[in-house]
């Protein structure tokens, strides 16, 4: 709980059995409950969450019977958090993104991770694809 408020967070997972564990290992004690969205992997991530749910009682499990894709996921957690009376966030800065919605000034905070591998591949890429692209135009067409 935190300033009185239940909290809540969402795990899409999809074939993470080896690494699934590290997350809800992290949460914060400020977390009153974490929803794992299994979405149909075809390892063992379903059970290896069970196992740690065994641990961690406000650990839960959801699946899903088709991939769907995170976004899924997400929407999963959201309804099943709301269904059961919960109102996104790197865990340690939790109380960053829960300051704003409890005080009025937000209505949803989220964060995008500016620090994973997946993000700075992306960026790099998207870096050096533009300047082939300038470096092409500028050497074929000098009138761009």
């Amino acid at each position: 709980m935190y300033r009185n408020k239940k909290i809540f967070l969402v795990i899409p997972a999809y074939n993470e059995e080896r690494l699934i564990t590290h997350t809800p290992e992290g949460v914060p004690p400020l977390i009153d409950r974490g929803y794992v969205a299994d979405d149909a992997s075809p390892d063992r991530q379903a059970q290896v969450v069970l196992d740690f749910a065994k641990k961690d009682p406000r650990v839960t499990l959801l699946g899903h019977t088709a991939n769907q894709g995170p976004g899924a996921g997400i929407i999963t957690g959201y309804r099943q958090s709301a269904a059961d009376g919960y109102n996104q966030v790197q865990l340690s800065e939790a109380a960053n993104f829960l300051d704003p919605l409890i005080d009025g000034r937000a209505d949803y905070t989220m964060r995008r991770s500016s620090s994973d591998w997946g993000y700075f591949r992306g960026r790099l890429r998207t870096v050096l694809f533009k300047e082939f692209l300038n470096i092409y135009f500028q050497e074929w067409f000098p009138r761009f």
